[in-house]
This record gives structure tokens, sequence and C-alpha cells, in this order.
């Protein structure tokens, strides 16, 4: 089945007016046309100007084709969807890079999913470097990064977004934010680059051979920061305050916080993220069944009913 997805102008005509509206059309092809090359298996959507993922999904059936479809149309601004070949499955790799106004670029930070691609980078365990990576596919993915920011001339911080196929070396850009973003975050504190401050440096005119890493004093921000350590993101959900959620990941973001956690190495990382996201676990050994999960209060019994003190200025 060919699928095309396009918003169309129609003409209704009202005691004598003539209005003109611009709705969704949801234009379904069967069977395939001669040559297509597209078929609905494994179909990847996503509505345009939307955020963490909302209109967006993956159908494997036409069923699921019409629910996605039809959520991605009503949420979209432009009555629109885009609808991709699925790269679900691919190992999904970020890179946070800086360019200013005399073309000088560097990488930041590269960060790698532990959750494959179909599952948001905001649901997913995030480790920061990456550490699966051969230096082949790094050299290569970082390159290609460095040129679309340069081919986008783009000044401040940038995040790009990849998806690399793990027998191969063939990648897809997912995305590309120019801008600070979620995991522009991440990188900063991972690293101790501060993204946001040299970015507005950048803005107003500043190049990153001019302005100095405030956290350091002594270098400059045109010097690529390199980790001996390892920091980890672990995203937290909210399904404890909504139990009737749906709990199963996909493309579109459900947590509503994360924790970060850094050691020397992965394993210990990821522990002590899942330590301090305070869900009650130790590991990432399940509770056992009928144990419920008590949670830590950081207050003292006597003080957590009491109120703050009202200061008269």
């Amino acid at each position: 089945m060919l699928v095309a997805f396009s918003s169309k102008n129609f003409t209704q005509r009202h005691q004598g007016t003539k209005n003109t509206k611009r709705r969704p059309a949801l234009l379904l092809v069967y069977p395939p046309q001669a040559g297509t090359l597209w078929n609905l298996s494994d179909r990847h959507f996503c509505a345009p100007f939307t955020l963490g993922g909302s209109g967006g999904g993956i159908a494997a059936n036409e069923t699921q084709l019409r629910e996605i479809a039809a959520n991605g149309l009503s949420l979209s601004p432009i009555y629109q969807i885009l609808t991709e070949k699925s790269i679900a499955g691919w190992k999904e790799i970020e890179f946070e890079v800086m360019r200013d106004r005399a073309g000088n670029v560097i990488t930041v930070c590269s960060m790698e999913n532990f959750d494959p691609v179909g599952i948001h980078t905001g649901d997913s365990i995030v480790i920061a470097p990456a550490v699966t990576l051969a230096d082949k596919e790094y050299q290569m993915l970082r390159s290609a990064a460095l040129n679309i920011i340069q081919a986008l001339r783009v000044e401040g911080g940038c995040n790009v977004l990849f998806a690399l196929h793990t027998d191969s070396f063939e990648y897809a850009v997912i995305e590309v934010n120019p801008r600070v973003s979620r995991s522009s975050a991440l990188a900063s504190k991972a690293t101790g680059y501060p993204i946001a401050k040299v970015a507005t440096k950048i803005a107003i005119g500043y190049t990153l051979d001019e302005i100095i890493n405030a956290v350091t004093g002594n270098t400059f921000a045109a010097f690529e920061p390199t980790l001996d350590y390892v920091a980890v993101k672990f995203p937290k959900w909210p399904f404890d305050k909504f139990v009737y959620a749906q709990k199963e990941l996909g493309t579109q973001m459900k947590a509503t916080g994360e924790v970060m956690a850094i050691a020397d190495t992965f394993e210990e990382a990821l522990v002590k993220a899942v330590r301090g996201a305070e869900i009650g676990l130790n590991s990432l050994k399940p509770a056992p069944p009928g144990n419920k999960i008590k949670r830590r209060n950081p207050r003292p019994a006597e003080h957590r009913n009491r109120r703050a003190p009202v200061c008269a200025v």
C-alpha cells in the first residue's frame, strides 16, 4: 500500500458566500503502483511543528496507520504529516557541535542512546561520550555533524541526531536542532563546557577563540572537551501518578524528568543513576511481585506537614 498525506484547499458555499478553508486530506493508493518501493510495513510517521514526538509513530498494519495518521493530522498546525521508511532498531547517536561567525567549528560531546531508534531520546538512557562506536564510525559521524552545521551556517549551539546501521556504515540524519536543546543541557553538565553561555556570546559577535572557558578559566572555548569518565542520563516517568496512561515507550516522549550520574564506568554510572531516580530501587533488578515500592521522604516526619514561615519585608 502506498500512503501519501497532504493538505488541500476546498471551497465551501454558504448563503451566497465563497469561503476557502484548509483541511487535511488522507490519500490511500491501493494496490501499489508499478515501480513503487514503499509498502505499509514498518513505516515511520511524524507531524511537523510539534514537540516531543507528538503525532508521530511507527505503523505495522493499516489499523495503526489510520490511528497514527489521524492523530498526527489533528496535531500538526499545517495539517501535514511526513511518511518515511522506518529505521527502527538502528543505533541512535547524537553530537553537540558549536560554530561561530568566522566558521570555526568544534564538537562538544558525543552521546549514545542505550535504546535503539524507535524509542524517543527523551525516554532513553543516554551515555556521554559514546562508548560502543568504532573509531571509523565515530570519525564518520563527527565529520558529518561538522559538515551539517557548516552547510546550514548555524552560529551557536547545534544538536545533530544520527541513526547508524549496526552491521554497516550506513547512517541517516534523524534531525538537526539549530538551537540549545534538552540534550545540550546534558552535554554541558557532562563535559563542564558552558554551551548556553558560549552560544550567547557567539550571538553577540564573539568567536570561539575569543571566549574564555568560564569553568577552567585559562582555556578558550575553541578547545574540545576530553572526557575520561562516563555520564549517564536516566529518564523518570510519571506512571505512578497517571496510572491509566499507556506505558509502552515509542516515538512520543513520556518522561517528565531525568537523573544524571557520573562514574568511571558505564555500569557504575548506570547504577548510581537508578539510585538517584528515587524509585525505590538500588539496581536494574525489578522489585519482587507484591512488594510495594517505598519512596523515601527527604524531610523528617515532624516537618512534613509544617508550613513554611511567612517573612515580612
